[in-house]
């Protein structure tokens, strides 16, 4: 049977939806028709911000799982994931996915440390100027 592009859904699971640079990205999700049948062995594709990070192929359940590494530079990404049947016709579903900076684990027990505390001037896009405090922490293994 041939269903319409407008029949059908996919969903979005992701682990998380804030990730450091570079992290693993455990997505997954199904594609089904509306009246209930999967979506199995058609192909799908993961993107974020329109750069293929992931493809493969629904299980026989419509059920599809990728994990992929977050890209390295901070920011918002819409993740999207697009099923195609055999028909050509496209699935979509998109949610935001954030990179944020990583700064390394924590050191756990006694350890020595570092910490340099310096003020600074930055502009926001608005054009307005605050002060920060930027804070460094150097840990001794």
């Amino acid at each position: 049977m041939v269903y319409a592009a407008t029949d059908g859904y996919v969903t979005v699971g992701l682990n998380r939806t804030s990730y450091w640079w570079n992290e693993t990205v455990i997505s997954n999700g199904t594609a089904n028709y509306t009246n209930g049948t999967a979506m199995s062995s058609h192909s799908f594709a993961i993107t974020l911000n329109s750069v293929t990070y992931c493809s493969n192929t629904t299980t026989a359940t419509g059920a599809w799982v990728c994990d992929f590494q977050a890209p390295n530079q901070i920011g918002t990404y819409t993740f999207s994931i697009t099923v195609t049947n055999d028909t050509g016709s496209t699935f979509t579903n998109t949610t935001n996915l954030y990179v944020k900076p990583s700064y390394g684990g924590t050191p756990i027990g006694k350890t020595d440390r570092v910490v340099i505390e310096q003020p600074m001037l930055i502009q926001e896009p608005s054009g307005i100027i605050r002060q920060i405090w930027a804070k460094v922490k150097i840990w001794k293994t």
